[in-house]
Order: structure tokens, then C-alpha cells, then sequence
């Protein structure tokens, strides 16, 4: 399932993916070995089962697992199509039986206890952690200084015998490798066996151990490595316990015949966690026994006569013989090859080879997808000959990182010499798995640097095959899994072909190599599909300048290496050597054009408020000298119509690339598609999306909130990083697909959007590099979200990390070389151009100060805080950290320390008066002002002063409270990493209104709230965390032990806190397990206008919302509240009830009306409203927006004694399908029931409304306190039925009648006609006559014309609210 729901949210394309409900298994009953036939399991049949863990490539807790003898099969809706080709792609492991090597018998020990301090007790120094440099035999291929611990003997319990260990991290760059002094003959068997736990911090769901054999190019442990095999542990069963690890290695190919043998070990998956080694053992030996035939077959499948008829097949053998790791693998069928079957239902079915030996074998992630026989030619040629010297490689292409590559001088050329593998991906080019064939050609030479055989430049093939498109872009830098092919030339001009999938560079082929390196050099690849074998012959040749042969490298692999995404590689060596390319071209069938991902237009961003759309498109940075210039059009009638035109900004010299359109007087009535346009070197192209029609209408608005998105779950440079959803998050498509299934109105981001320490370091070094590490990593972002921002409004407010500052206390924009007190510490310029590029769509920063456009804070920083009005609801968009005192050494002064600053004040105040078009207000702002967390960090350090929360200072953190109050106005943040819902109080406990913080995106600094537990570390039990607190040091907790103090405490109710699952040292069982088990999800509000209530919810990233046996909403979700819980102050009195004969409901303000201060506004609910008054002592002014107001108003308390003074239906007689409005005003009582439904929650100030739709006449009785009673009846009038005109004669009359009701008017019962049964209108008045027959009423139709047929007629009541 995982992977398919990927590709809902991907940009198209002309592979067509065909819908395998259910493809990893993930949608089933919950329980743990379930048989694929439970009807929970949708898609599946056969005789396997689902199994809930030691999934991996990112693929979700689920497996589909069967044995030799069984099979799992699942027919699509999908017709074979004439002349179409076929792509099967899954992922498959071992996970119990025989070993497909045999059994092993040793003969020669080369590392061991005793042997080459196998067992790390060579070293016999007293003192407990000890660096590679200290420790024989053993080298850290990752640090040439050999600094980093290698062994530890405490702490005592991580010692297997009390005796030195090796120390195994997951998330620091530490390889462990050993020379073993022995020379290889082709054959040779080796095993290796070990003793291995989990220490701190260890993920058991995700982390291994990986042992890799390789050789060298000289046969030094530092020389250029070529894997000859890699195999990984199984996972840690037994916590803080060590296991026993024995793998056989497959025999040594004649490769490596001669070269000299060596081993390593190192943790991977990533993570901040740590495991202990012992007793390395190394040995060569003989295989006993015939191995065993570890295979199982892929088909797919129609069916004859109810049949199953297997059209293609392929039977593999399992790359990896350790139970429980993972490959891909992959079934191509050629165009027309399933021709003879067309039309017929294709399916897929996985079957194992019949064994006595109970073997096991799981698949997951099936990925099917075909290709038309027209399918449009993926050929292509580039060159750079007009392309302006620019920083963008241009249309098509992605660089890694964006500024490491430039145009110059006509050809694109790699200019960053001290980074390894410098990528740039072609983006609009893939390789289809149809088993085509395909060739490749680029020249290629030294830009910067010089040559050393180290060096690489030529082309990388299958980078990231498990990533969505958008991820696959990032391939660069440290080889890993799934980092590709590498085909080119080395330093000294030999062709080469490498696999670099598994953490090294294994050399597949070497051509012979030359006297010197060509400084233009052309590369041919020939790629031919090799169908007997499932795999690709690949053939490259190199030539020089003057088109010379010079070297050439042939290898053969399974086709599953060239999926995934086509690149350049520019590889430093020893020397810092930097190549440029020129005249890159391919052909051939396999490739497949991506016309949508030219990226000459990343996506855009829109907001529409009070008639007024603006609208952003990002762009990449192209060359501005010629001032290009974007359009926008929407289309009319099938018909493209420009609306306006839009430069590229130049601000500052500083540009943000994006293109900022202003369009007034929008008819938002309607949706719009629109599109915007950029032309390049003469070809336009185009970025699309739908303006969406104000939903005004709609009773109901949905938002979506998102915050904080790492992207990455490691350090992508360090060798052994995992080039799959495993480390590699972006551009997390599990939740903005799930995000995209809830379909809402509006898309929040609320800051960090981008870290700057990912997915690359930070580069500030010079202004220029600045500037464009900002958009590369911005730009990631902007792929993230582009499908869910085209089509719906999109509020994005940058926070602390999109500013490169770990912490932001703005102090009104000044600068800082210390951010802890206070500034932005990265150049003004710079922080204006982050800002355009996140929030210029905005609607008009500080709309109310009569200075437009708003004047700036210090170094002239804009502001962004502002107002938008859609849907009938008001959010006000706050900047929570740009007026904010700096932490330390602030101003001892009160009056001198902000949270929000005077304007943001007093824009509130004025917004809390202004509910124009708005029916419910919320804020929107990066962080809540509160500070909810007590735990933070992968340590869980405990801490009840942090600053950097909106808790500080207390009194502005009172004030903004007091302000939201005023509407009564929720909060909506992010920032925390942690997902909570908690009622705030200013005087005394929940006193003011409520704020939800959406969890992160995806989360490498967790955070608790957890008070009981309060010490640093994780929680050994869960103890209960909901309640009041204020945190004053006197009294208790609400759980009863004693209460904490904090240095500025505040009052919080907290109802809901989504704590992960690591801190309570518990697993979701999904992959990966750091992206899972760390609280990360979205939110969803849903803002109910009718009622006016308002449910929370909290979604982890993997429940599919369309299927809830995948999970549920976080523990503590959903929850629901009304807009009037917003001031949760306890009424000392109520000014009279006020009746208002309008529709919509009026605004209703409260004064003070001796200091004219506004004690509160809001929209009325409905016709009736008793305004609450929290001071006796003053009179007040009611100010309606009907006109009336009402002076010198006093309150009154309401009568202790429960009763009800009126119970109305408003709409007493109704039709089917319509709604009656109920509304009562009761005195009082401890329950209230509606037909014995608690509807308290309804019940505002005594008044409550709610909307019934009885299909037939119902009497609906009002209870309070169980005895008190009032009954209404709803009568629901039944309508005649249609007539079609067609059974009628010319000029004859037609009558309808209906029962009528007392009270009811005869002009409400009219006729109507619609031509498609859906849609009605009213007849005029003359064209029918009525009757009233005692309780009967008639109308009588006087003529219609049968010769149109397609009009039909009807009666209907026309019945409104009695007021």
C-alpha cells in the first residue's frame, strides 16, 4: 500500500501505474499472522498471510508472507491493452528454511579471539574508552585521524565478559574494517559469526549491523574499495541482551582472485543510537551438502474459464542468503507481448519452489505499471550552447547541491572540488522497466582540480529505485543502498562500470586504462535487455576529442539496477577534480519522457481574501539579465486567457525567484484552472492548478497543518547512508498523500518548512552560497507540497530553522551576533528574501495601519502578520518570534519585554471587531503561547524554563490570550514537535481560550509532556499527564504528588498530548522506525459554521484515512469544542436576551460602557442570544451590526431554579430532505437532553439551536434535570410525485396535491420543472392555479408542451424560518 499511495500526489507522468488495492499488505484485520483469504485483507488471495514486522526500504509495518509450497495472487481491474508493455516491481526477503548456501565447516581462522583482536582485548590499557588509533588491527575506513571511539569495558552491564567491546553508532560516521593478510582464490566460502546488542538509544526496528567483505584497488586497507559482499544482521530480538549472528557468504567470484581480503562492520539505518560488538570471527571453510534452491517465481496472470493462465513469469533466486534482508527485484514484459490476451483482467501472483524444508519468503511494496503502445519517445538531446551563464542547469535538471553546479561558457560544469560525488539528475527522463533497450552519450572533461584515479565523471543509473521522484533527486555524495550504477571513466581514462549499491563501490568492470585522462572525453553506453535473463547488458566505450577509441567496460545486471533516476556524477578523487558535460543525448524504448517535472516552475502558492488573489510561482534561478517575466492564465471555455504578468523578483539584487501576481475583484463564485507560464530559450512551460471557489457555502471548512520537515534521518554525506524511505523522508508522500484524502480548504504551514543543517550541511560561507543553500533546501520543500498548494489556499509563515537560527527572538528585526539575546544573525537581506519566497502570497501584511504598504521593522525587514477571510472564516496570521525579546540578560523592566509587539496588538484588537463575511475566527502563528513540553531531546532532558516557547514572558503570553479571547479565537501552531490541545488560563485555570499544536511532519528532536516523570530520560511507565497545572511550587500535581515549580509559571488544562512511542521505549512496528516512533503526523481542524464547533484531530503519518483498520488517530483525538469555549471565564451575569429577524446572524459587541473598551465580539449563532457579563459592577453598550444599539444595559444572574422559558421549532413543517432549526432558552440544569440525547454541548448561555431532518413528523421533547419537559412537533409534509409530460396530452391539465397544514401559507405550494431531476426551478405564478379543499391543497398545471420530452414537473413547499 505504501508505495502506491505515493503515486497518487506525483506529478504525472507516462507511466501508467496500475491500482493494486492494498500492494504491501498494510490494509488488514490488526492482528499479527492473519491469512490473506480474511476479508479484512483486501486485494489478496492465496494461501499466505500478513506478518507485522522486519519490513524495510521505508515499506510500512506489513509483509506478505507464504511458504515454498503456497502462493499469494490478486487480479486487478486493469484490461491488458494491444501493444502495451508491463512492468512488475516488488521487494522480496528470506525469513526462514534452509540457507541457500549449505551448512559450513571451517578450516582457517583469520580474525577471531586470540586472532587479530577479534575479540578487542589486545588492548590492555585501564582507561574505558579507547579511538581506533589505540585499538590493533582495527581501522575506521570513516576517519582518516582515527579519533572516534572504537572500544569500550563500561558500563558493566554492556559487557558480554567483562572485557573491552567494540562500540557500534548509528548516527556518527565509525567503520570498523580489518586487513585479514589473506590473498583470495575465486570459490572460497567465508563465514562470519559474532555477538552483538542493543545499547542506548538503539532503534530494534530499523538499526542492524552490516558486515562487509571487500578488496582494494592496491590492496591497502585505504585504497579504493570494491565489495565483493555485504549482509546484515537480523534485527535485535532480545533488548540489552546479546544475540549470536552467523552469516555464510556466497563463494568468491574470479574477480577477486589475488586481491587481498578484507572485512568491515559498522551500525546502519541511522539514528542517534548505540550497539556493542564482540568475538569478530572470520573464517574460511567448505560448504557441506548440495545448497538449497532459495528461489520463488513472480507472474502475471489472466484467467480462462475461471482458470488461472500465467502469461509471464520469472523464477529468482534471492540475492541475500540472511533471513529477513531485503532486495528488489523485477519482471519486465515487452510491448505486445500479451497481446493474444487483450482485454482480459491482468493479475499478479507470487509463488514459491516446493521444498520439504518449510522455507518462508516475503514480498512487499508491489509497484505494477504499463506503458501504450503509442507511448510518446523518451529520446533526447542536450547541450548548453545558448544557455545564459547561470547558476540552474535549466529545464530538466536538478542539482546536487543547486550551487555546486553552473552554466558557463555553453556546457554545465561541476565547480564544488571538496565533496564527493557531485550528482546532477535528469529530471524529465526515466527508464521504463519495460525491457527495452536504450543508449546514452555526453562529453565530459576537467573543469577545476586535476585528475587522480579516484576521480570519476559519467553517468549513474537506478539512484533511489524505492524513492518517489522528488527523493531519488538527492542521490549524492555518501554511497549507500540503492545509490546506483556508476558508468564513466576514472582518473586514468579507463571506463568503468560500479555497483554502488551497498555502501561501497564494487567494481563490476574496468576497460584498460590510459597514459592520460582526455580533457573531452565522449562516453557511449549501450544498454541491450537480455529477456532469458531478466537482465541488462551494458557496454561503455569511451572516446576521445577527436572521437578515438580509448577504453571500454562491459557488465550485466539485473534490470531492476536501472530503475530509479538517471544522473551525472562528478567525483573529486584525491586531486579535487571537477568535470564539466556537454551534448547529453539518449534514445531507445526504455526511456520515458516526464514532461511535468521540467522544474522551470516549482510550484506556487495562493491566497484569495476579500476578493483579492495573489499568488506566487517559485522558480529556479535562472539567468535575469533579459527580466523574464511569468504569465497567468485561467482557462474560459476550453480557451487559455491571459490575466496578468509578473517579473521575476529582483529585490535587493537578492532574488527569491518567484514571480508575485495581484489579481483584484476575483470572482471566487466559481473554481478557476489556471496556469502559469515561463518561457525559456523559446519553449514555454507551464505550472497548473484550480483557484478554488470560496467555500462560503459550505457548512463546514477543513484545515490541514503541517510543521517542521526534516527530510533526511542521518547525514547524507557519510558513506552508509541508505538511499531509501529508511533515512531518506523526502519528499514525504505518506502524509501529504494521506493529507490529500481529507481534501481541505485550506493548507497550513507553520514554519520550518526547511532545516538548515538538511538535507546538506549549512553553507553561509559567502553571501552567494547563502543565498542559494536557502533555495536548495527551499526548494525541497516546495516539491514536498506543490500538489496540495496549487489547488487550495496555503498560509505559510517561516519560523526559527527557516532563518538558520536554532532559536528566534526577533527583537523587532535588529541584527545579532548572539541570537540568544535577541536579532536575526544572518544578513537582512537575506532574511527579506526568505521571507518573500514563504509568505509573499499573503494577503497585505498589517491591513488596518493606515500606512500601506506596512512599514518595515529594523533593517528595513517587512512584516507578514495579517488577516484572511475565506470560507466564511477569519484567520489571523501571526509572526510569534519577530517582535519577541531576546532570552538573555533581558530587560528587567516588564514594559520593556515582547512576545507579539504593540502592532500585532493592535491589529488583533481591531480584528476582533472586524467579522465581515467571517462566522468563526482562529490565529494562526508559528509556536503556542504556552509552554507545553517538560521533556526534550533524543535524551528527554527535562526542563520547565525554556524561552524559547511562547510561555515567556508570562504577562505578553497573558495579553495575547486576552486579545484571542476577545473573539474568541482559537490558536493553531506548530513548532513543538509535539501534537497537543490544551485550554489556557490567565487568572486562574482555563479562564481564556485553546490552542492545538500539530505534530512535526517528521521529528529528530522529540518532546514530552509528562510532569510526574520529571527527570531527564524516558518514561518506564505511563503516568497520567492531563489535568491544570501551574507549575508555582505549592500544592499538588493533578495526580497528586507534589507540585513543580517553574521560573515563570502559567496556567495550561491539557486534555490532549501525542508523547511518542520511544519515550515510553515502544514501537509502531512501521518502517522507518524514527520517522514512526517519534510522534510524527498532521492535523486537522474541522470548523463546523452552523453549530459553531470546532473538532481537532491528530493523524499519524501511516493511517490511511480511507481505511480504518490501518490505525486510528492519535490516542488523546479527536476532540471537539465550541467557539464560545474559546472564553472559558465563568458568567457573573447576563445582559438581556437580544432577538435579531436576520439572516445570516448579526454581530453582537459588548462594551464597557464607561471605558468604551471592547469586553468581547462575535457573531450571534442564530435569532437569539443572552450575552454573557463577567462584572456585575459596570453597565454596558450592546453594538449590533443590524444598527441597533442598546445603552446602559445591567446585568442580571439567572434564576438558581431550573426551567425552560421557550422551546421553538423554527422551521415547523418541512419536506423530505430539508432541515428544521430547533431552539430553546432554558434557566439552568445540571443535564439537558433532546429525546434523550445529551445536547448540552449545544447549549450556549442557557440558548441552544440544533438542526433535525425527520424523514416523517416527529415529536422532539426537551428534558433538563431529568424531569422538567417541553415537547414541539416537526411535521414533514409529503410531496406529490413527479410527472413526466411525455404521458400527457397537449394542453391538458395536471394536478398535484398535497396535505395541508395548519399555519402553513397557499403560496408556499408551487410547482417546479427541471430537465435533469436534480435541479429546479419555480413556474411563474400565472402558469398554475391553487386550491384549498379542507386539508387538502391542489395546484393545477394549465398547459406544457410534450414535444420536450426532457422536462419533468413537480410540487414542492417553499417553507422558511419563522422568526
Amino acid at each position: 500500500m505504501f508505495r502506491f499511495l505515493l503515486a497518487a500526489l506525483a506529478t504525472p507522468s507516462f507511466a501508467l501505474p496500475i491500482f493494486l488495492p492494498n500492494p504491501g499488505g498494510e490494509i488488514n484485520g490488526g492482528t499479527d499472522r492473519m491469512l490473506v483469504t480474511d476479508p479484512s485483507i483486501i486485494g489478496w488471495e492465496g494461501t499466505g498471510q500478513v506478518i507485522n514486522d522486519r519490513t524495510d526500504f521505508g515499506n510500512g509495518g506489513w509483509r506478505l508472507s507464504f511458504e515454498d509450497s503456497g502462493e499469494i495472487r490478486q487480479l486487478s481491474s486493469h484490461p491488458i491493452e494491444t501493444g502495451a508493455s508491463y512492468s512488475l516491481r516488488f521487494d522480496a526477503a528470506i525469513f526462514a528454511g534452509a540457507s541457500p548456501n549449505g551448512e559450513f565447516i571451517p578450516n582457517l581462522t583469520l580474525v577471531g579471539p586470540g586472532i587479530r583482536n577479534g575479540d578487542f582485548n589486545d588492548d590492555t590499557s585501564p582507561t574505558d574508552g579507547r579511538n581506533y588509533e589505540q585499538t590493533p588491527f582495527w581501522y575506521d575506513l570513516e576517519n582518516v585521524s582515527q579519533t572516534n571511539q572504537a572500544t569500550r569495558f563500561n558500563p558493566a552491564n554492556t559487557s558480554l565478559d567483562g572485557t573491552r567491546n567494540a562500540v557500534l553508532s548509528a548516527s556518527s560516521a565509525r567503520r570498523f574494517a580489518i586487513d585479514t593478510g589473506h590473498v583470495l582464490t575465486a570459490g572460497e566460502i567465508f563465514q562470519v559469526t559474532y555477538q552483538w546488542r542493543d545499547a542506548f538509544n538503539w532503534n530494534a526496528a530499523s538499526n542492524r549491523v552490516r558486515i562487509i567483505l571487500f578488496t582494494t584497488d592496491d590492496d591497502t586497507i585505504s585504497g579504493n574499495e570494491t565489495d565483493i559482499q555485504s549482509i546484515d544482521s537480523n534485527l535485535s530480538t532480545i533488548p540489552t541482551t546479546y544475540e549470536t549472528q552467523s552469516s555464510i557468504f556466497a563463494p568468491v567470484p574470479a574477480s577477486s582472485s589475488g586481491r587481498r581480503l578484507f572485512a568491515s562492520f559498522q551500525a546502519i539505518n541511522g539514528g542517534g543510537g548505540f550497539a556493542r560488538l564482540e568475538n569478530f570471527t572470520l573464517q574460511r571453510g567448505q560448504s557441506t551438502g548440495a545448497p538449497v534452491d532459495r528461489s520463488f517465481t513472480a507472474e502475471l496472470f489472466v484467467k480462462e474459464n475461471d482458470a488461472i493462465q500465467t502469461v509471464a513469469s520469472r523464477t529468482y533466486n534471492f540475492k541475500s542468503p540472511s533471513l529477513g534482508s531485503w532486495s528488489h527485484y523485477h519482471l519486465a514484459v515487452l510491448p505486445g507481448a500479451l497481446d493474444a490476451h487483450a482485454g482480459k483482467p491482468l493479475g499478479i501472483r507470487f509463488r514459491g519452489t516446493p521444498t520439504p524444508q518449510l522455507n518462508f519468503q516475503s514480498i512487499d511494496n508491489i509497484r505494477l505499471d504499463f506503458w501504450r503502445a503509442n507511448a510518446p519517445s523518451g529520446n533526447f538531446l542536450v547541450n548548453w550552447n545558448t544557455t545564459p551563464n547561470q547558476v540552474w542547469p535549466g529545464p530538466g535538471f536538478w542539482g546536487n547541491r543547486l550551487h555546486d553546479w553552473q552554466v558557463r561558457d555553453g556546457r554545465i560544469n561541476c565547480i564544488l572540488g571538496n565533496r564527493d560525488r557531485r550528482t546532477l539528475h535528469k529530471t524529465n527522463t526515466t527508464l521504463r522497466g519495460n525491457g527495452q533497450d536504450f543508449t546514452l552519450s555526453v562529453r565530459t572533461g576537467i573543469h577545476a582540480g586535476q585528475s587522480s584515479k579516484g576521480a570519476r565523471s559519467g553517468f549513474i543509473l537506478g539512484a533511489g529505485p524505492s524513492l518517489d521522484w522528488r527523493g531519488s533527486l538527492l542521490v549524492h555524495d555518501g554511497l549507500g543502498r540503492d545509490f546506483g550504477v556508476f558508468l564513466g571513466i576514472q582518473g586514468d581514462g579507463s571506463a568503468v562500470i560500479e555497483d554502488m549499491t551497498s555502501g561501497g563501490a564494487n567494481l563490476l568492470a574496468a576497460g584498460e586504462p590510459q597514459a592520460t585522462l582526455s580533457n573531452n572525453t565522449r562516453l557511449d553506453l549501450t544498454a541491450i535487455y537480455l529477456s532469458e535473463t531478466g537482465t541488462y547488458q551494458l557496454t561503455l566505450d569511451a572516446f576521445d576529442l577527436n572521437n578515438t577509441f580509448r577504453s571500454r567496460a562491459t557488465a550485466e545486471i539485473p534490470s531492476d539496477q536501472i530503475l530509479g533516476s538517471l544522473a551525472l556524477l562528478s567525483h573529486k578523487g584525491a586531486n579535487d577534480a571537477r568535470f564539466w558535460f556537454d551534448d547529453f543525448s539518449g534514445s531507445g524504448n526504455a526511456l520515458n519522457p516526464e514532461p511535468n517535472r521540467h522544474l522551470a516552475i516549482l510550484g506556487t502558492m495562493y491566497t484569495l481574501n476579500r476578493g483579492t488573489l495573489k499568488l506566487t510561482a517559485q522558480l529556479p534561478p535562472l539567468d535575469l539579465t533579459d527580466s523574464p517575466k511569468l504569465i497567468l492564465e485561467i482557462r474560459k471555455e476550453g480557451i487559455w486567457k491571459t490575466i496578468a504578468t509578473a517579473p521575476v523578483d529582483t529585490t535587493d539584487n537578492l532574488s527569491s525567484y518567484n514571480a508575485s501576481f495581484r489579481v483584484l475583484d476575483w470572482d471566487d463564485t466559481r473554481d478557476s484552472e489556471f496556469r502559469t507560464t515561463v518561457t525559456i530559450d523559446g519553449s514555454p512551460y507551464h505550472w497548473n492548478g484550480t483557484i478554488r471557489k470560496n467555500p462560503v457555502d459550505k457548512q463546514s471548512i477543513s484545515v490541514a497543518a503541517t510543521a517542521c520537515q526534516r527530510i533526511t534521518d542521518g547525514k547524507i554525506q557519510n558513506n552508509g547512508f541508505d538511499w531509501s524511505p529508511v533515512l531518506l523522508w523526502q519528499p514525504h508522500t505518506l502524509a501529504f498523500n494521506h493529507i490529500a484524502k481529507h481534501d481541505p480548504d485550506v493548507f497550513l504551514a507553520l514554519g520550518d518548512q526547511i532545516y538548515e543543517g538538511q538535507p546538506t550541511p549549512e553553507d553561509s560561507g559567502t553571501n552567494f552560497n547563502r543565498h542559494h543553500d536557502y533555495l536548495y533546501k527551499w526548494y525541497l520543500w516546495v516539491l514536498q507540497a506543490r500538489e496540495i498548494t496549487k489547488d487550495r489556499p496555503t498560509i505559510c509563515i517561516p519560523d526559527d530553522h527557516d532563518v538558520y537560527q536554532g532559536n528566534l527572538w526577533g527583537e523587532g528585526g535588529i541584527f545579532t551576533n548572539n541570537q540568544n539575546t535577541g536579532g536575526y544573525d544572518e544578513p537582512a537581506s537575506w532574511v527579506k528574501m526568505v521571507e518573500r519566497t514563504q509568505a509573499l502570497h499573503l494577503p497585505d501584511s498589517d491591513p488596518y495601519n493606515p500606512t500601506q504598504p506596512a512599514p518595515p521593522v529594523a533593517q528595513g525587514i517587512p512584516t507578514y502578520f495579517t488577516g484572511m477571510i475565506y470560507g466564511g472564516v477569519g484567520f489571523a496570521i501571526l509572526e510569534d518570534r519577530k517582535f519577541k525579546t531576546g532570552s538573555s540578560n533581558p530587560p528587567s523592566d516588564p514594559n520593556q519585554q515582547f512576545l507579539l509587539g504593540n502592532r500585532q496588538k493592535s491589529f488583533l484588537r481591531t480584528w476582533a471587531e472586524d467579522w465581515d463575511d467571517q462566522e468563526l475566527k482562529c490565529v494562526v502563528s508559528q509556536s503556542p503561547f504556552g509552554n507545553i513540553r517538560t521533556h526534550a531531546g533524543s535524551g528527554y532532558g527535562f526542563n520547565l524554563n525554556d524561552r524559547d516557547t511562547n510561555g515567556w514572558p508570562t504577562h505578553r503570553r497573558n495579553e495575547a490570550w486576552e486579545l484571542l479571547r476577545l473573539s474568541r479565537m482559537f490558536q493553531i501552531a506548530g513548532d513543538q514537535h509535539l501534537s497537543s490541545f490544551v485550554q489556557h488560563g490567565i487568572n486562574r485555570a482555563a479562564d481564556a481560550g485553546f490552542s492545538y499544536t500539530t505534530p512535526a511532519l517528521a521529528n529528530f528532536f522529540p518532546r514530552a509532556w509528562d510532569p510526574i516523570n520529571n527527570s531527564a530520560g524516558r518514561a518506564t511507565s505511563i503516568s497520567p499527564y492531563k489535568g491544570d497545572f501551574f507549575f508555582n511550587g505549592e500544592g499538588t500535581l493533578p495526580s497528586g504528588e507534589p507540585n513543580l515549580r517553574s521560573q515563570f509559571p502559567h496556567h495550561l488544562r491539557v486534555l490532549a498530548a501525542g508523547n511518542t512511542h520511544q519515550y515510553y521505549n515502544e514501537t509502531r512496528n512501521i518502517s522507518p522506525a524514527n520517522l514512526h516512533d517519534r510522534g510524527a503526523g498532521y492535523g486537522i481542524i474541522h470548523m463546523n459554521k452552523a453549530n459553531r464547533r470546532i473538532t481537532f484531530e491528530t493523524w499519524p503519518l501511516h493511517v490511511d484515512p480511507d481505511y480504518p483498520s490501518t490505525g486510528s488517530q492519535f490516542k488523546d483525538w479527536p476532540l471537539t469544542i465550541s467557539q464560545t469555549d474559546n472564553d472559558g471565564r465563568i458568567p457573573t451575569g447576563y445582559l438581556p436576551v437580544i432577538s435579531t429577524d436576520y439572516n445570516p446572524p448579526p454581530v453582537l459587541k459588548v462594551y464597557d460602557e464607561t471605558t468604551d473598551e471592547l469586553i468581547y465580539a462575535i457573531r450571534t449563532r442564530d435569532n437569539l442570544v443572552r450575552p454573557p457579563i463577567y462584572d456585575n459592577a459596570k453597565t454596558y453598550r450592546i453594538e449590533l451590526s443590524d444598527g441597533r444599539i442598546f445603552t446602559n444595559q445591567i446585568p442580571v444572574t439567572l434564576p438558581d431554579d431550573a426551567s425552560i422559558n421557550s422551546f421553538d421549532a423554527l422551521i415547523p413543517r418541512i419536506t423530505p430532505g430539508q432541515s428544521s432549526l430547533l431552539r430553546w432558552d432554558i434557566n439552568s440544569g445540571a443535564t439537558i437532553t433532546l429525546n434523550e440525547d445529551n445536547v448540552r454541548s449545544f447549549t450556549i448561555d442557557g440558548i441552544g439551536f440544533m438542526e433535525v431532518s425527520p424523514l416523517e413528523t416527529t415529536t422532539y421533547t426537551l428534558t433538563i434535570n431529568g424531569t422538567i419537559s417541553q415537547a414541539i412537533e416537526v411535521q414533514v409534509l409529503q410531496l406529490p410525485p413527479i410527472i413526466d409530460p411525455t404521458a400527457a396530452t397537449n394542453n391538458s391539465q395536471t394536478t398535484f396535491s398535497s396535505p395541508y397544514q395548519a399555519g402553513a401559507r397557499a403560496e408556499q405550494f408551487m410547482i417546479v420543472k427541471s430537465t435533469d431531476l436534480i435541479n429546479w426551478s419555480p413556474l411563474p405564478a400565472a402558469s398554475f392555479s391553487r386550491q384549498i379543499n379542507g386539508t387538502t391543497i391542489t395546484a393545477k398545471l394549465s398547459s406544457f408542451l410534450t414535444s420536450d420530452p426532457s422536462v419533468f414537473y413537480r410540487a414542492e413547499w417553499k417553507i422558511g424560518i419563522s422568526r
